[in-house]
């Protein structure tokens, strides 16, 4: 699984649906992009306290060897990083509260990644339009946890949510 996010969105659900699931472990480890940092100390307190709680849980969860943070994707090798999470029949996560519009859903589509994301703003029209994966509370880490198992589990829908993201996006986007 996939999961980017801007470091001021929730990240919490999504680590700890990983870390209460050892099934959940088995069938993916988890890359979380959550933008660009050159030095944790140096960021703005509210970034500072996210990324830091955010490393906590992975820790307190012991997902060391399950999970990949970046320091930093440069832009245009993010096509080269969702082509790469295809390949490995991955999912990708936008765990944000609320998503007004969803260029990152998009972008997934547009590779073949099937997505999770939040039942909220922009996400509810780009699954209605691509029906390419799911909408789920993502304050709730089993209702994520549910939606990536179901998504990893089933190989065949998988590749039609993956198909139907990359048709959807010439019909609609």
């Amino acid at each position: 699984a996939i999961a980017r996010a801007d470091v001021r969105k929730n990240l919490g659900g999504l680590v700890a649906a990983f870390g209460a699931d050892p099934a959940l472990r088995e069938m993916a480890n988890l890359v979380i992009v959550a933008g660009g940092r050159s030095d944790i100390r140096g960021m703005e307190e509210a970034q500072r306290k996210v990324l830091q709680d955010l490393l906590l849980d992975i820790d307190l969860y012991d997902l060391w060897g399950h999970v990949a943070i970046p320091k930093e994707i440069p832009q245009e090798e993010v096509p080269d990083v969702y082509r790469l999470a295809v390949k490995r029949r991955g999912i990708f996560v936008n765990s944000a509260l609320t998503e007004p519009f969803g260029l990152t859903l998009i972008e997934a589509a547009a590779s073949g990644l099937p997505i999770v994301a939040p039942d909220d703003g922009g996400p509810r029209d780009i699954i209605a339009n691509c029906r390419n994966g799911l909408l789920v509370d993502t304050l709730s880490a089993d209702a994520i946890g549910a939606a990536l198992k179901s998504a990893l589990g089933d190989r065949k829908r998988w590749r039609k949510w993956s198909v139907d993201g990359l048709a959807g996006i010439q019909r609609q986007y």
